[in-house]
């Protein structure tokens, strides 16, 4: 049991010091390491890295604060069906969700959609607004329909995402051909340019030719 386990670790820690101190770390070293494992695996089984974990956690999170907050504003009357409804074309209007906007981790970014000549106007006219409109639309800007959760690209199943690590895409035959195409292209466009270069040289010294006979 337990108390045996303890009495012959105990009785390995007074008689051979080093070999229980090596026994303990590789335990630990054990535990870590199996975490580590099973970690990676999960991405990977997911289709993701590292990295698009803690980006696609902060997704989530906002998503869950997003959505709690729109059903709260629908419950209080905040937001109506009207307002949700058209929530997706009002948002290009003031600068969210548009072809230019950037996505990042937590949803849409702020991006400046006007001219210098547009934004003198806007800001002109956001000076002149009273606090209540502010307040107004503050609100909508804030509460909006997050609409459903946004899916993994990369995610194609469990089977597909091992042989992408597995057998990557890059070492294909389709991905090599496509890089030797591509590479021939490259050397046909330098040896063109280099042609031309060449005979652009060889008509200047003509041309400094027959000015230097004149």
């Amino acid at each position: 049991g337990i108390a045996d386990n303890m009495m012959v670790f105990h009785y390995l820690l007074m008689t051979h010091f080093y070999l229980a101190m090596v026994l303990l770390l590789m335990s630990i070293m054990t535990l870590m390491l199996g975490a580590f494992l099973g970690f990676h695996l999960y991405i990977t089984a997911r289709g993701m890295t590292t990295n698009e974990y803690f980006k696609w956690k902060e997704v989530r999170k906002w998503y869950k604060k997003a959505t709690k907050q729109y059903q709260k504003a629908v419950q209080d009357g905040k937001v109506g069906v009207s307002a949700s409804n058209n929530s997706s074309s009002s948002s290009v209007d003031k600068g969210g969700i548009s072809d230019d906007t950037d996505i990042g981790c937590t949803g849409p970014m702020n991006t400046t959609t006007s001219n210098s000549s547009e934004g003198t106007t806007t800001a002109t006219t956001t000076t002149s607004t009273t606090t209540t409109n502010k307040k107004k639309n503050d609100i909508e800007e804030e509460i909006m329909d997050p609409g459903p959760f946004p899916q993994n690209i990369y995610d194609h199943g469990i089977i597909e995402n091992f042989k992408e690590v597995i057998y990557p895409r890059s070492t294909r035959p389709n991905a090599i051909k496509r890089w030797v195409d591509w590479h021939k292209t490259e050397e046909r466009l330098h040896q063109h340019t280099k042609t031309e270069e060449q005979k652009r040289r060889e008509d200047v010294d003509v041309v400094n030719g027959k000015t230097k006979a004149i």
